[in-house]
Order: C-alpha cells, then sequence, then structure tokens
C-alpha cells in the first residue's frame, strides 16, 4: 500500500507541474503580446500534457501499481515544481524581459529532456510507457520550438 501511495504520488506531482508550467505560459502570452501565438501554443500542448498525466493519475487510482520510484524521483519533480512557483511569482512581480521568459522556458523544457524525467521510472505496463514516451517527444519539440524563438531574439 505504502509503494502504491508513493507511485500515485509521483504522478500527482508530474500533472501539478504540468499545470503549473500551462499557467506560466498562458500568463507569459499576457505579458508579451508580441510572442503571444507562440506562448499561446506551448500552453495548449502543455494542456496535452495535464490531460495524459491526469489519465494516467486516474488510471492508476483504479487498478495496481504502474511504475517502480524512488526518493530520488519524488525530490526532483518537487524541486521542479517550486522553481515554476517562483517563476511564476516573478512573472507576477516585476517586468521580465521576453529572453528571461524564453530562458526559463527553455530551461523547463531541456531539464525534463535532459534528465529524461519521465524515463527515471521503470514503467510496469505498456499505458504508461507509451504515456511517457510521448510526452518525452513532446518536451523535445518545446525545446526545439523555445531554442528557435530564442535564436531570434538574441
Amino acid at each position: 500500500m505504502k509503494r502504491r501511495k508513493k507511485q500515485a504520488g509521483v504522478l500527482y506531482l508530474f500533472f501539478v507541474n504540468a499545470l503549473k508550467i500551462k499557467k506560466l505560459y498562458k500568463l507569459y502570452s499576457l505579458i508579451f503580446p508580441q510572442q503571444k501565438s507562440l506562448w499561446e501554443r506551448l500552453a495548449k500542448k502543455e494542456e496535452s500534457h495535464v490531460k495524459i498525466l491526469k489519465n494516467l493519475c486516474d488510471k492508476f487510482n483504479g487498478g495496481n501499481g504502474y511504475l517502480a520510484v524512488s526518493q530520488y524521483s519524488s525530490q526532483v519533480i518537487g524541486y521542479v515544481g517550486r522553481f515554476i512557483d517562483r517563476q511564476l511569482e516573478i512573472a507576477h512581480s516585476r517586468e521580465l524581459a521576453s529572453a528571461e521568459a524564453l530562458e526559463t522556458a527553455l530551461s523547463l523544457e531541456q531539464s525534463v529532456v535532459e534528465k529524461k524525467s519521465f524515463e527515471m521510472f521503470m514503467p510496469l505496463c505498456a499505458d504508461i510507457e507509451t504515456a511517457f514516451m510521448s510526452l518525452n517527444r513532446q518536451n523535445q519539440h518545446h525545446v526545439n520550438v523555445l531554442t528557435t524563438a530564442y535564436d531570434k531574439i538574441r
């Protein structure tokens, strides 16, 4: 039971972080009207991450364990969540340069890809493995889009 609770907690942390990233991108779309379409597209794609993770959480709550997790994975996901919270505070509290927002988003998306966040788990069923592979591909696409946008303003 304890193992199952830990697994559910990790999936939930991923879900919450996806919601926060979507919120951050929506906020950036308001702050940077000249890049509104970029941030809105990224927020919309993040919404698909939210749906995938919500679906996994719902399935998980109705069945057996899906993945092997470690304390490390919970700590990393929690750290990322706190980083996103801080970026939301910064975006609300002061003026940001467009480059700062792009750097933040790029850092977030790269950290998921580089750390292979969705690969740090050992999926125990095909549903979660497929979902994590899809999320990894989408994050790599976000990195490419953000890199292109950042290179244009540098």
